[in-house]
């Protein structure tokens, strides 16, 4: 049985979190108050993963689908996780998409779309052929890199002197309400997504120590993430960095320290890269690991190809870049991640609390 620890988890949650979120200014619709909207989201994400943590501390070490079909009924759980392997392919494909257009705007602008992706989802491939364990320790080695560029990064742009304060002010110049408006979208991404780990928690070493590291990294996520919100800000300020397609490389490109010129483009599209690639891997990995469960199989890797071929195909269903935006913000991320992220889990944990309560009479 694959196992993970208490540091593999925390730096998976970690770079999970930050993945594609700072591909994005979060919030735009709140302009200059974006990072009021990021706290509020960062506590209604709090309750959601206090939601699914409660949901896997009454499962022991019963997997994801067998939890479904335990509450929901042997069919509609099973065809409730099967969905919810599709939800996950999705998402995957999403952030390959993602890493391909990024690379094809920035460094590999003659090199096919096609090829980059493709490229993504082998190595992503490999590694969830490995399995779950193996993957979440190479995950815990690229932690101390990943982490310390950005805290690199953020201490460049304290030292750029690029950072102008008049730009997050006045606070709430329009009100609360488009502060507020800009908050669901920011909940179901990045925050909502911590329901993957619905699919991993039952690997871990010791269950009582997943509450305490999962809460102490999403709270250093959030914490990262509110300041590239805020940095992003200050930096170009609202309205350039909600049109701007890579707002934080943006940043990146107006720093000058001293004679030295911020050139640094290369770094920042590595340091994105790594993140987009443990995302879209996790995702991948998840969709695999629950159809496993739905087969009844302690081996997932016979799923590997079949979903890697899905979600590499599945990626050129959106024609361009934009209408991929388009249909992130607009179509997915209010219609379709809710019924996953908020919906779902809550039927679910409605259920739980339901028969423990009948079970205590």
């Amino acid at each position: 049985m694959e196992r993970i620890g208490k540091y593999e988890l925390a730096a998976m949650i970690i770079l999970f979190e930050v993945g594609s979120s700072s591909l994005f200014q979060l919030g735009a619709k709140a302009n200059r108050d974006a990072w009021i909207s990021m706290l509020l989201a960062f506590a209604a994400g709090l309750l959601l993963l206090g939601m699914f943590l409660y949901i896997n501390g009454q499962e022991g070490r019963r997997n994801f689908a067998d939890t479904l079909r335990r509450h929901f009924g042997r069919w509609l759980g099973t065809l409730v996780a099967a969905a919810y392997s599709l939800y996950f392919a999705y998402e995957s494909m999403r952030n390959v998409r993602d890493f391909g257009d990024l690379m094809a705007t920035t460094f590999l602008t003659n090199t096919p779309i096609s090829f980059i992706m493709l490229v993504l989802i082998l190595l992503s491939g490999y590694a969830v052929y490995k399995g779950v364990e193996v993957f979440f320790r190479t995950v815990g080695i690229l932690l101390p890199l990943v982490g310390f560029s950005y805290i690199l990064l953020i201490v460049l742009f304290f030292a750029s002197d690029v950072l102008r304060t008049d730009r997050i002010l006045p606070v709430l110049e329009d009100g609360i309400a488009p502060v507020l408006k800009a908050v669901p979208s920011i909940v179901m991404f990045p925050f909502g997504q911590m329901v993957v780990f619905l699919i991993f928690w039952q690997f871990a070493q010791d269950k009582s120590f997943v509450p305490k590291v999962s809460i102490c990294a999403y709270l250093v996520t959030g914490t990262i993430l509110t300041i590239l919100n805020v940095c992003n800000i200050m930096i170009l300020g609202a309205p350039l960095a909600g049109i701007s397609s890579l707002p934080l490389l943006h940043a990146v490109r107006m720093m000058t320290i001293g004679a030295f010129m911020g050139r640094i483009d290369a770094f920042v599209v590595m340091l994105l890269f790594l993140a987009l690639f443990v995302k879209a891997t996790l995702w991948y990995l998840s969709s695999v690991v629950v159809l496993g469960q739905l087969a009844k199989r302690t081996d997932h890797r016979a799923f590997v190809a079949p979903a890697g071929v899905l979600i590499y195909f599945a990626s050129f269903l959106e024609p361009n870049y934009i209408y991929h935006i388009w249909i992130g913000i607009e179509v997915s991320t209010l219609r379709i991640f809710p019924w996953f992220q908020i919906a779902l889990p809550a039927a679910l944990l409605l259920i739980i609390a339901v028969k423990k309560r009948r079970s205590k009479r």
